[in-house]
């Protein structure tokens, strides 16, 4: 691993995520969930959030994911260097003010066989801002090792390992939209 993330600066124009956020609001939203050794449940303490998700199958999306796997495969090459193989669905995450919304430090990579508990290989995470900067306070996607010190603009994408603690900091005022996005591959050894 030669760097513990990097950032597309403008990966996305802001009239596309506009588009992706438009498209994307309009499915259901459920409450953010932490994964336990037992299910998926609703922790407060841990999470608040709204997340929507969004089958990377549909066609409204074809051009959205395989630009999105692009830039994770090519970060993978240039700076992981982690089995990828698989790419899952899409969650739309929406953080708002009203009620601080945040996400405690956590990593994406269910790794660690638990009794009853679901396994994912989730080798790399990508985070897409979808929001601009003036649409929020708070928020900031913090990092484990190496922290982002640089502005989040919308269309602007982070990837980094999945095993890699980051959080996001309460939203103080307005409402802060991301789009998930995670590369799969074989289990880790």
């Amino acid at each position: 691993m030669k760097q513990y993330w990097t950032k597309i600066s403008q990966a996305f124009s802001p009239a596309e995520c506009a588009e992706i956020l438009s498209w994307g609001l309009k499915h259901k939203a459920q409450e953010g969930t932490v994964v336990t050794d037992k299910a998926d449940v609703k922790i407060e303490s841990a999470r608040r959030c709204q997340v929507r998700w969004l089958d990377a199958s549909s066609p409204v999306l074809t051009d959205v994911v395989a630009r999105l796997r692009s830039f994770m495969l090519r970060a993978n090459a240039q700076y992981f260097g982690v089995d990828c193989t698989d790419f899952w669905n899409l969650q739309l995450t929406e953080y708002q003010a009203g009620n601080a919304g945040y996400h405690q430090w956590h990593e994406d990579s269910g790794w660690i066989e638990q009794p009853g508990s679901m396994v994912w290989d989730r080798k790399l995470t990508a985070v897409l801002m979808m929001s601009d900067v003036k649409a929020y306070e708070g928020g900031l996607l913090k990092l484990d090792r190496k922290s982002l010190d640089e502005p989040f603009n919308c269309g602007d994408l982070v990837i980094f390992p999945s095993l890699l603690k980051h959080c996001v900091e309460p939203v103080t005022k307005g409402v802060r939209h991301t789009l998930v996005a995670w590369q799969y591959g074989p289990r880790w050894r």
